[in-house]
């Protein structure tokens, strides 16, 4: 794979590819001046359309590092 991000027809061409992963991570983010909770995942819309074998990981309850204050940061990759 040349990148992680790549274009539409280089993964029409390599979906069946049995070492390749893609994740679909839905959602938004609201201004931090808006009342928590700041982000809301969109699983239901993954769930009406999907990238064929595409997992959907939810962004702050599955990737973030809780201990970082800014609740936004990837976590290290210890925590995988």
């Amino acid at each position: 794979m040349p990148e992680a991000l790549v274009s539409t027809a280089w993964l029409a061409e390599h979906l069946s590819d049995s070492d390749l992963r893609v994740v679909d991570i839905r959602g938004h983010v609201l201004p931090a001046t808006e009342p928590p909770p700041h982000y809301f995942n969109h699983y239901e819309d993954y769930l009406i359309s999907h990238i064929p074998k595409a997992a959907f990981i939810d962004w702050v309850h599955e990737i973030t590092d809780p201990a970082d204050p800014r609740h936004a940061r990837i976590a290290p990759p210890e925590r995988f």
